[in-house]
């Protein structure tokens, strides 16, 4: 069982993790606090991860997040390439 992003195999794109995270919330027409209430995360957390602060965020945030959006969760999964 993966525990982190990093652990994770994932799709190759030129966006970076927090732009994958915030296009899809975007996506969903939600914000970051109506995505913390549907996902259980705190709002930090996500501006955080949406900041780039959270570069590997844990596999729990990730499918929570990915759940609350109605996506699969590897879709949250990237790896950036310069």
């Amino acid at each position: 069982m993966w525990r982190t992003v990093a652990d994770m195999p994932r799709k190759i794109t030129t966006q970076t993790s927090a732009e994958v995270f915030r296009v899809k919330r975007i996506e969903a027409g939600l914000s970051v606090h109506e995505l913390a209430d549907l996902s259980g995360i705190q709002a930090k957390t996500l501006y955080q991860i949406e900041a780039g602060n959270h570069q590997h965020p844990r596999m729990s945030t990730v499918r929570a997040v990915a759940e609350a959006l109605g996506i699969p969760h590897t879709e949250l999964l990237v790896d950036e390439v310069a």
